[in-house]
């Protein structure tokens, strides 16, 4: 891609998560002054069963590494980079015994941009605000994010929105 002048790009950073069932893994990206610019520290599941890909962003401008570490590992942390001005895709596999940290392409079979699920929208400068962006109020029914709810638990829920109980 060639840079026009004045015009910020943004790039992707893509993450396949294949490791062994219920092993935890941290993924995240610092630039050259070990700021963190996406991702976390914490770990969290990365088998792969229920979203597989993970996406970060990054500016154009900024210099990266991304790290990666898998829970419970008596394995070194992984580095990878630097990176600039273009995407970069990974697959990190195995198990927490023997774990890996590859550099995949991001074409041909790495899922389309849309598939992954976006993890973070850091460092963007003069991103544009939504429209309406005021009228949106944000209701949130639940703090479980991955439990399931029965017909009571439901009815419950609608009988309390609709007396405005809290």
């Amino acid at each position: 891609m060639n840079a026009t002048p004045g015009t910020s790009y943004h790039y992707l950073i893509g993450v396949d998560r294949e490791l062994a069932e219920y092993t935890e893994c941290a993924v995240w990206i610092e630039d050259i002054n070990h700021n963190l610019i996406a991702g976390v520290h914490d770990h969290h599941i990365c088998d792969g069963q229920k979203h597989p890909y993970y996406a970060y962003y990054v500016d154009s401008d900024v210099q990266y590494w991304v790290h990666a570490t898998v829970y419970l590992s008596l394995r070194d942390d992984k580095i990878r980079g630097p990176y600039q001005k273009r995407d970069t895709c990974f697959r990190i596999h195995g198990n927490a015994e023997r774990w890996y940290f590859d550099e995949t392409d991001c074409g041909g079979g790495v899922p389309q941009v849309d598939q992954y699920i976006l993890v973070d929208f850091l460092n963007f400068k003069n991103f544009p605000e939504s429209v309406n962006s005021d009228a949106i109020q944000p209701t949130l029914n639940s703090e479980c994010f991955d439990c399931q709810l029965d017909e009571s638990d439901l009815n419950e829920i609608n009988h309390n929105e609709e007396n405005n109980i809290e």
